[in-house]
């Protein structure tokens, strides 16, 4: 699928902005959207993005409001990468119920949320949904009880959206990643986790696979991190 024109949410920092600077080299005009407007903004500043919007993605009137914006000002769009979320330290019992709120309103209503508004941008395709979900939301990856509901909820989307438009032409892919650490960090060079620049090329490896095959889920273990 030949992409014109994206967007990637939570594409200001980490891996979200890794994913920015590897679709802008392809040549890619990248909308980018974030919670923080410095960072969004650095993205366009530094010539990766060509435009942004400053997104709440625990809001649902502000997700879909931003998607009718860049449907209108970026037409067609036809890949958008959902990049944002959060992790909560914490047995269940510890966490205070507003950060529950809190991290389900992101984590699980977001991306839903994100989701929809893509198949909206999408319309009748062609169209590519790219979301990061969490290794921990598959069977045998520990984690805490919140992040493993949501980072499940996050998978039942895939599950769910890639069966409702198997006969279309948008794609629906799920990128499963089990520890993520910046490049050149003591995390990585120990094998404990991946870099940021490894999860988004993966990513790009899924935007960019042959019209004769469909990279539904992609599931990435650090070299010391194995699933048992």
């Amino acid at each position: 699928m030949n992409h014109r024109n994206a967007i990637v949410i939570g594409g200001g920092a980490g891996t979200g902005r890794e994913v920015v600077r590897l679709l802008a080299a392809q040549g890619i005009n990248v909308e980018v959207w974030g919670h923080a407007e410095a960072d969004v903004a650095k993205a366009v500043a530094d010539g990766d993005a060509t435009s942004f919007q400053v997104v709440d993605v625990s809001h649902a009137d502000a997700i879909y409001a931003a998607g009718e914006r860049a449907s209108k000002e970026h037409s067609p769009v036809t890949l958008v990468v959902h990049t944002a979320g959060i992790w909560t330290p914490g047995l269940l019992a510890e966490v205070d119920p507003a950060a529950i709120d809190r991290h389900l309103a992101i984590v699980a209503a977001g991306s839903i949320h994100i989701a929809r508004m893509a198949v909206l941008c999408f319309g009748d395709g062609p169209g590519h949904f790219v979301q990061i979900a969490a290794a921990s939301a598959k069977h045998g990856f520990a984690d805490t009880t919140l992040n493993k509901m949501a980072k499940r909820a996050q998978d039942g989307i895939q599950e769910g959206l890639s069966r409702e438009l198997r006969e279309t032409g948008i794609r629906v892919t799920s990128i499963y990643p089990n520890a993520i650490a910046p490049a050149g960090s003591d995390a990585v060079a120990a094998g404990d986790a991946m870099s940021q620049v490894d999860v988004a090329s993966a990513i790009l490896f899924a935007v960019n696979a042959p019209d004769s095959m469909d990279v539904d889920e992609l599931m990435l273990t650090s070299r010391n991190g194995g699933r048992w």
